[in-house]
């Protein structure tokens, strides 16, 4: 009887634990906006974004998703229309734009690639393409 009281109340301590921390150290953050709805999701490792982050419409669509390394925009991201649909993706290296970067119709086709490059720390487009919207 007392193992089942004890087991019965640490269980949801556990869970908890679980929620907060994942398997490789890292910490949920999520920020709200003033009617409750998420605004951000978040993940630190001593402080530090790591991983994806991704905001949230008041609506709670997601707007964006970007991914950190050691608290540095760096690696895949992602950018949506407020419909939900796939506006920009691409690459970032130290919160620039790198490699090939592509730009979305509201229909979902591509409406731009660029490929970026670094020109003395800032980014260039190297080349860049459009294509037909139908």
């Amino acid at each position: 009887m007392i193992t089942r009281l004890y087991a019965d109340r640490a269980l949801p301590i556990i869970l908890s634990f679980l929620l907060l921390f994942s398997c490789d150290g890292r910490k949920e953050h999520l920020e709200y906006y003033e009617d409750g709805n998420i605004r951000s999701r978040v993940y630190l490792v001593d402080g530090k974004r790591e991983g994806i982050v991704t905001t949230y419409s008041s609506t709670g669509k997601i707007i964006s998703k970007h991914t950190y390394k050691e608290d540095s925009l760096t690696g895949p991201y992602e950018v949506f229309f407020p419909d939900g649909g796939l506006a920009e993706k691409g690459q970032m290296k130290n919160g620039r734009r790198v490699g090939r970067i592509f730009q979305y119709h509201p229909n979902g086709k591509i409406h731009f690639e660029h490929y970026m490059i670094s020109v003395d720390g800032r980014p260039f487009p190297y080349y860049s393409q459009e294509f037909n919207s139908a």
